[in-house]
């Protein structure tokens, strides 16, 4: 696949930097994934249980994200990131650690080089309304 063919152009509605349009370079829409929030992890943490389905959680999500990127898609250039987590239930979880969570696998992913890259926020939200959804929008700065 041809990696101009991923890039669409979105219209903003933001006209502080007088740039009327970004380049959505990965979006993705994983359905049916609870995604666990990062939890604080030492070398003796590690094994725990509440690690160890953070870790595997953490897999699920680098690979369903590199399901859904182009073959040959590799990001090494300052960008932003927008995500949107549905949650089933209403526990309480940070949004902070959410996107720590969403860093990690796309760096695990190999879609970004570095999660030192995300330089950029835009849209965050966390939404209790019975689904399992993730949602992740990477633009150019």
């Amino acid at each position: 696949m041809n990696l101009q063919a991923s890039i669409k152009k979105v219209t903003t509605t933001k006209k502080d930097d007088g740039i009327d349009a970004q380049l959505v370079l990965f979006k993705a829409t994983i359905e049916n994934f609870v995604l666990l929030p990062k939890t604080r992890m030492t070398q003796r943490s590690l094994w725990n249980k509440r690690s160890m389905r953070y870790l595997e959680n953490l897999k699920a999500l680098a690979l369903e994200l590199k399901k859904q990127c182009p073959i040959g898609f590799y990001i090494n250039y300052p960008v932003e990131l927008s995500f949107s987590v549905h949650r089933p239930t209403r526990h309480r979880i940070d949004a902070d650690n959410c996107l720590k969570s969403i860093q990690d696998a796309l760096q695990q992913a190999k879609i970004i080089e570095n999660d030192s890259l995300i330089q950029g926020y835009g849209k965050s939200r966390l939404w209790f309304d019975g689904k399992a959804r993730v949602i992740v929008e990477l633009r150019r700065l």
